[in-house]
């Protein structure tokens, strides 16, 4: 399985580094040679590092300057690549990359690839764990995907992919604002999007370990540009309500109905004081009904006055 480290200088030099993924695509460079000349690309700039691969291309293979004709026709420029920065936008795009991966090792039966498990990344992304995937490192799974896989109408994919993030991200900007940022929220919500068959395991934030939240949005981001407009809207209506359901049986559990009658002049007090204290009518009732010391009866008196005679 390939696990290649993606170097700082990866932007400055990306004609190189694309250079040797297509390299590799045709068998001209091992892994291991691979792995070895993207670990001396460090801390060089791209005029020495295409020098030294011409030495090294020598007589044996196609010269550089047909391997940069090539992978020109084949990359996206990067001035193109601006919406990557957008974070909703990169999660789409990187679980479309994920997923077009991972669809290639199980097409091609790759020896190493567990049964159940689509979550293999080419890049090694241990460096980044628990934050977003930086701008350059999206930018090099681009690359190795589209000069090692070659997938049919690949860049136009990426593009429409893109549009619909974009579409998804304006139409529902914070599709869960209903629900407060704790644990409970999350694991109810995490639970209710399993149920509905939104895939939440091989998202790619699930690899990176990144907040439970942004894997959260990115699931649904995802399941909302596959799904239709009606489906979409269907679901959230169905969980904002399930939501307030929860909420409302939450609220009245242990608690008894009291059915009663109050003057009008009270009810009104009762409101006045309700609305000053940002609380519910039962609230305010429960805080009263606290404060007041009830008389004890005779055997609760009795009891106190044995433990006084037995302290003297």
């Amino acid at each position: 399985m390939i696990n290649i480290n993606v170097n700082d200088n990866y932007l400055e030099c990306r004609q190189y580094y694309a250079v040797l993924f297509y390299m590799f695509s045709e068998k001209t460079l091992s892994p291991n040679e691979l792995y070895k000349m993207i670990s001396e690309a460090k801390n060089k700039n791209v005029c020495t590092l295409l020098s030294e691969l011409n030495q090294h291309v020598g007589s044996r293979f196609k010269n550089v300057d047909y391997y940069l004709r090539t992978i020109e026709k084949k990359i996206i420029p990067i001035e193109q690549l601006s919406f990557l920065t957008d974070e909703r936008i990169s999660f789409v795009i990187l679980n479309f990359l994920m997923k077009s991966y991972n669809k290639h090792l199980i097409e091609n039966d790759y020896p190493s690839i567990m049964t159940g498990v689509y979550n293999y990344s080419p890049l090694n992304l241990n460096p980044i764990m628990g934050r977003n995937i930086p701008f350059h490192y999206i930018v090099c799974f681009l690359d190795f995907l589209v000069l090692f896989i070659n997938p049919k109408d690949f860049n136009e994919t990426v593009f429409y992919m893109k549009d619909k993030a974009s579409s998804v991200s304006k139409e529902y900007p914070d599709p869960f604002l209903f629900l407060p940022r704790k644990n409970e929220a999350l694991k109810w919500i995490a639970e209710r999007m399993i149920r509905a068959n939104i895939a939440v395991d091989d998202d790619v934030n699930v690899l990176i370990q990144n907040e439970k939240w942004k894997l959260i949005i990115s699931c649904f981001d995802y399941w909302a540009i596959i799904s239709s407009v009606e489906a979409v809207k269907l679901f959230l209506s169905q969980t904002r309500k399930a939501w307030s359901q929860k909420k409302y049986r939450d609220g009245v559990k242990d608690k008894a109905v009291l059915n009663t009658y109050i003057s009008k002049s009270s009810m009104v007090k009762l409101k006045k004081i309700a609305k000053n204290h940002n609380k519910n009518i039962n609230e305010i009732i429960e805080a009263m009904i606290d404060q007041i010391d009830l008389p004890r009866d005779s055997i609760e008196e009795l009891i106190l006055l044995v433990k006084k005679k037995n302290l003297k």
